[in-house]
Parts: structure tokens; C-alpha cells; sequence
């Protein structure tokens, strides 16, 4: 009988784990979010520089997920935190980028983070039924890239003009979502 109660315990603390970890990837979300949209009149390098940061932050935290709740979020955790922190690394190393290069990193990284937060998604369903928010998340941001793609191509000057504002409400969407998400987990734990 007592071993039951051991599983439970063990999954309600990996929930409850998870939560904490999910909440702070909405804070991060939100603040660099606000950042973006509310002081957009930064200069280009303080933006590459403020989102290199941001994805090395949010890579470790994935990584960190990945590496106490393997069986709550699954490889995809790994993956996607590998590919934030190399993104990170690189326009931090090379803040000169132009912003089309800039915005070609956020359209790979929310295309990539928005299948493997659908992958992670499949995961998390194993330990809270009906859990539809990190699929929701993973669906805004594949909208989001192909969207934020469509503008480069057909009018790149336009994309760069609005790049930094459209990232920070992307943000900010999303961080709510994981804020709501990590309380849902807390509530299952």
C-alpha cells in the first residue's frame, strides 16, 4: 500500500517541480517581452545582446528541466535547450549581426521551440490529462515564425521596423501561457 503512495508523492514533486521551472520561463518570457516591446527605440545591439542573454538563460533553465524531469518533458526539453543556448552563444559572440540574421534566429528558434514544445507537450499529457497549453504555446510560435517568415521575404524593410515590437508581444503572450501552464501543473501536483 505504501508503495502507491510513493509514486504519488514522487510525481506530485516532479509537478511541482516542473511548475516552479515553467513559471520561471514565463517570468523570463514576460520581462524580456516587456523589455522588447516597451523600449523598443534600443539600439539593434542592445536587442542582440538582450536576446542572446535571454536564450542562454532559457536553454539552461530547459536544460535544468530536462535533467530533473526527464520523464515529465522527454528529449524534446534537451533538444530545444541545446539549440537556445548555441543560438544564444552566437549572437552574443557576434553582436554585429545584421537584423535580418536576427530575425532569422528568432524564426528558427520559435519554428523549432514551437514542434518541440508540442513533442514536450506529448510528455507532459502522461502526468496531467486534457493539458492543452504547451500545444497552444507550440502552435503560436510555429504561427508566429512562418508569419514572421512570409514578412521577411515579401517585405523585409517592413519586418525590421516592427521586428522588435512583434517579438516583445510574442513574448509576452507567450510567458503568460507558461505562467498558466506551471500553475496548472502546481494544481496537479
Amino acid at each position: 500500500m505504501s508503495e502507491p503512495l510513493n509514486v504519488n508523492k514522487t510525481r506530485n514533486n516532479f509537478l511541482n517541480k516542473a511548475g516552479n521551472f515553467t513559471l520561471w520561463r514565463g517570468i523570463l518570457l514576460i520581462l524580456f517581452g516587456i523589455v522588447a516591446f516597451f523600449w523598443s527605440g534600443l539600439t539593434l545591439e542592445a536587442l542582440i545582446l538582450t536576446f542572446g542573454c535571454f536564450l542562454l538563460i532559457d536553454g539552461i533553465i530547459l536544460i535544468i528541466m530536462y535533467a530533473k524531469h526527464r520523464s515529465v518533458w522527454g528529449s524534446a526539453s534537451l533538444t530545444l535547450g541545446i539549440v537556445s543556448i548555441l543560438i544564444g552563444l552566437y549572437t552574443i559572440s557576434f553582436p554585429s549581426l545584421t537584423a535580418i540574421v536576427l530575425a532569422l534566429f528568432v524564426v528558427v528558434r520559435a519554428l523549432a521551440g514551437g514542434i518541440l514544445e508540442i513533442k514536450m507537450a506529448t510528455h507532459l499529457r502522461k502526468h496531467i490529462n486534457d493539458e492543452i497549453l504547451l500545444i497552444l504555446n507550440g502552435t503560436i510560435s510555429i504561427i508566429f515564425a512562418l508569419v514572421l517568415l512570409v514578412i521577411l521575404v515579401t517585405h523585409p524593410t517592413f519586418a525590421l521596423l516592427i521586428l522588435v515590437e512583434v517579438m516583445g508581444l510574442y513574448a509576452i503572450c507567450l510567458g503568460i501561457i507558461f505562467i498558466i501552464l506551471a500553475s496548472r501543473l502546481k494544481k496537479h501536483a
